[in-house]
């Protein structure tokens, strides 16, 4: 019985990454088409970006559901408690990490960007920003 599980198992993973591949050649061209070039290439560069992000979790949620599930077999709530506790802390200091990151990253997006975007392209980001270009908010264009 275990055998077919894990066998089972095998092939289902191989059709997941099947069905992944096949939806991103067919999403692709489509999201392109609706898209434009440049707005494809934005959200390529923000997909990427998220992506990196999750790099973030440095393996602490795995560790996280293994020490927890440990604990309960074990039933030590204390250390439970401690667990969560310091998970809690780490996170939020990787996500101040993040956000200030963020936030000194928008900010200057121009910089970044500037010879190979233009400033309609770039506009998004300074919206998200809350630094709109003094010709658009003051009605000259």
């Amino acid at each position: 019985m275990k055998v077919n599980q894990i066998k089972l198992g095998s092939v289902l993973s191989y059709i997941s990454i099947g069905l992944n591949v096949l939806v991103a050649l067919l999403y692709t061209p489509f999201l392109l088409r609706m898209l434009g070039q440049n707005e494809y290439g934005l959200y390529s560069l923000v997909a990427s970006v998220v992506a990196y992000l999750t790099v973030l979790d440095l393996g602490f949620g795995n560790a996280i559901v293994r020490y927890i599930s440990k604990y309960r077999a074990e039933n030590k709530l204390e250390e439970q408690s401690e667990l969560l506790g310091m998970s809690m802390i780490i996170y939020c200091a990787i996500s101040i990490v993040v956000i200030a990151f963020g936030v000194c990253f928008i900010s200057n997006i121009s910089l970044f960007f500037n010879s190979t975007l233009t400033h309609d392209d770039i506009e998004p980001f300074l919206c998200i920003a809350g630094r709109r270009s003094n010709s658009r908010t003051h009605g000259n264009t």
